[in-house]
């Protein structure tokens, strides 16, 4: 008989949804690796689409639905909190929950279903409080999507039995903006893809014998292709091909615009998606990796950068983080983009920062161990 105790792992993230997903997989392979003699991992999910993802990526999901009553409890759980409060019942979706015999919730991102869990201590991850920093961007205006968020932020966090942050920097904000205790914060840096330890790759035909610059990210603003583009006005040799790969989540348009306009169409390609061997021939045969996002301080590329030894540009705004592992730009300026650029074929200073940068991912690797160990010692409290 198994006694081993259950930690269900709710996913409500897509693949389109680019890092968020990719941070969802990467976690639960990590922890299922890590716990699997004292824990049995069950995943979850409410949302059968995130189902069908999650099957096509060979891993098997239970299917937990929320009624009718949970959906308005939700709806109107922001605007007349109190009667959640009021009425205190447990909810039909916890109560599956515990028949299943859940000790923990671990949930890989924000978690806006709180107010249905009253008993089973949840543990939530936030990966970034970028909406603080950057609440004009279109990503935010069209939706309630930062009321939301800082409703949970407010409302929620405190009553969370952990939280997992991605980086110091979104630790420290967590405590001075929310109140947060500091021993609830735990820090667990990105992991990458397992698909990047498979050595085969399939060849991309037009880009053969051809210098690229490869940019890994979804089409968002937030994403900063714009600035790729502007700095080409400074460069006085365009020696390389831009690589653009992700999910539309409804820019793409306008940049393929901005590329026409400048007479750039020669210098750029992009792909919307690809499969896993093609994008292996593009990390493993860029000449760089640029990540010119207005988000940070950590993003999955720059771990993958520095466990690939490709040289990576990567914004001065974050170098707290990236530390001397990167080239450096200011992602506000395509001017020292275009001087960053311009530095990838200075091959001794290169060595150097590429050197650097995958000692930064070993440390960071290491730090992996001391979060395992504080966790299971949280774990041990419930």
């Amino acid at each position: 008989m198994d006694d081993k105790k259950k930690i269900f792992y709710y996913v409500n993230v897509l693949p389109n949804q680019g890092g968020q997903w990719y941070y969802a997989i990467n976690q639960l392979d990590y922890l299922k690796k890590e716990l699997k003699n004292k824990y049995n991992i069950k995943v979850f999910v409410s949302n059968k689409k995130v189902q069908n993802a999650l099957r096509e990526n060979e891993i098997n999901s239970e299917l937990i639905n929320i009624s009718l009553l949970e959906k308005i409890i939700l709806k109107f759980d922001k605007s007349v909190p109190f009667l959640n409060k009021i009425f205190n019942i447990q909810s039909k979706f916890e109560k599956k929950l515990l028949s299943m015999n859940c000790s923990l919730l671990y949930i890989p991102h924000l978690f806006f279903l709180n107010c249905l869990i009253k008993k089973i201590p949840t543990v939530v991850s936030i990966l970034d409080l970028c909406h603080l920093d950057y609440p004009y961007l279109e990503e935010f205006s069209d939706n309630n999507d930062i009321s939301q968020r800082e409703f949970y932020l407010n409302n929620y966090t405190n009553k969370t039995f952990l939280i997992i942050a991605e980086s110091e920097d979104t630790k420290k904000k967590l405590i001075e903006k929310y109140k947060i205790e500091n021993e609830k914060i735990l820090i667990k840096y990105f992991d990458i893809s397992k698909n990047l330890e498979i050595k085969k790759s399939e060849e991309i035909d037009i880009l053969k014998n051809k210098k690229f610059i490869f940019y890994p990210s979804n089409f968002l603003s937030h994403k900063n292709h714009k600035l790729i583009i502007d700095a080409q006005d400074y460069l006085l040799k365009k020696d390389f091909i831009y690589v653009f790969c992700g999910n539309d989540r409804g820019y793409l348009d306008r940049l393929k615009i901005m590329i026409k306009k400048k007479n750039l169409s020669n210098h750029f390609l992009i792909f919307k998606s690809l499969d896993l061997e093609k994008m292996n021939y593009l990390y493993k045969n860029c000449d760089a990796i640029i990540y010119p996002s207005l988000f940070g301080p950590a993003n999955i590329p720059l771990f993958e950068a520095w466990y690939l030894r490709k040289p990576i540009l990567y914004p001065k705004q974050f170098n707290n983080f990236s530390k001397n592992g990167a080239i450096l730009f200011d992602n506000t300026d395509p001017k020292s983009l275009a001087e960053s650029i311009n530095q990838i074929k200075e091959s001794d200073k290169n060595k150097k920062i590429i050197e650097d940068g995958y000692k930064n991912y070993l440390n960071y690797r290491n730090l992996d161990q001391k979060f395992m160990r504080d966790f299971i010692i949280k774990l041990n409290n419930i």
